[in-house]
């Protein structure tokens, strides 16, 4: 896999080309701005399709303002004629209006969906998003263990992602979608729900210390880092399962029995840096929960100052997301 990277930016909004010049000369990949206007988007695509596919589509989502009404509405419209020609192309959505406002039908075309004042801080999960596919279409896997490798799985952990592999990523490794398939599980399951790989929280709650605490010692668990597909620096993960190894090699007292209280016996770890219960105060929280049902802040706390959150399925393997009991 070599080469520059190369976007294409479908807009109808001209000011966005800015946006769409920082990201070229930030990351050194070709950018090619392609502005809609009114009653261009058939031809637009009929230009786009006959290049050479590129290794991601930003796509505005709302196109109606400028465009032939009859033929499209939206980007996802636009998506869909561009997936018949590129099915493993990522499609990302370039959006002004709210994303609860993106109906789910239409946000399930796209590998995801951002709003457009915020898109620096998503330069990096874009260069992921571009980068992985890229990998996946030069080195798509034949079967369950090439995907492993493209995860950089641990040995002790195949066992139980084999058990939770949707069956699309069982069988068919010919279906010219699979990188799309791969990119929904990986990124929307693995990588999102905590339980294979943590985040940084979720990390330093493990360890018994905060997020500050974690910082100075992350080094030593490089080890556990997730670099696998979709792996992104601006969201980062670590293999619990290498957490819990590492962390047991460097700290050995029978009389430490959990991660909690190993953790905090790693040198330049102070009493400073221990976590403590968001709901209580008290020392050694297990878990991190919500601080309520519509929140999106979490925090580390005790067990029993959490009840399941009922927004959220408990799935095999994956940690069960709790919040923070309501006071009786």
């Amino acid at each position: 896999m070599s080469g520059k990277l190369r976007f294409i930016w479908i807009d109808d909004d001209p000011q966005r080309e800015v946006e769409s010049r920082n990201i070229e000369e930030r990351f050194n990949i070709e950018v090619n701005f392609i502005e809609v206007k009114e009653g261009s988007l058939n031809n637009v695509l009929e230009e786009i399709l006959s290049q050479k596919e590129p290794d991601l589509i930003l796509m505005d989502h709302k196109l109606q303002d400028n465009v032939d009404q009859a033929l499209f509405n939206t980007g996802s419209t636009a998506s869909e004629i561009l997936r018949e020609k590129w099915p493993s192309c990522p499609i990302v959505c370039i959006t002004g209006v709210k994303i609860e406002d993106v109906g789910s039908y239409k946000r399930s075309l796209y590998e995801d969906v951002f709003k457009v004042e915020n898109i620096s801080k998503y330069y990096l999960t874009l260069i992921s998003i571009a980068k992985s596919f890229k990998k996946l279409r030069s080195k798509n896997p034949d079967n369950v263990e090439g995907l492993f490798s493209l995860l950089k799985a641990p040995n002790e952990d195949k066992k139980r992602l084999l058990t939770i592999l949707p069956n699309t990523l069982k069988k068919d490794f010919s279906d010219p979608s699979l990188p799309v398939f791969i990119s929904r599980w990986v990124r929307k399951t693995l990588i999102a729900k905590p339980g294979f790989l943590y985040d940084r929280l979720w990390t330093a709650t493990l360890l018994g210390i905060k997020e500050e605490g974690l910082r100075k010692v992350e080094t030593i668990f490089s080890g556990a880092k997730y670099k696998g597909i979709f792996s992104d620096d601006s969201n980062e993960r670590w293999w619990q399962s290498g957490l819990r190894k590492i962390l047991s090699s460097q700290i050995v007292d029978p009389e430490l029995i959990y991660p909690w209280e190993q953790g905090r016996k790693l040198a330049g770890i102070t009493e400073k840096d221990h976590s403590i219960c968001y709901a209580s105060g008290e020392a050694f929280p297990e878990t991190v929960a919500f601080i309520d049902e519509t929140a999106t802040k979490r925090a580390p706390m005790r067990l029993k100052y959490t009840v399941p959150h009922p927004q959220f399925e408990e799935s095999l393997f994956f940690e069960e997301i709790r919040m923070m009991k309501a006071e009786e």
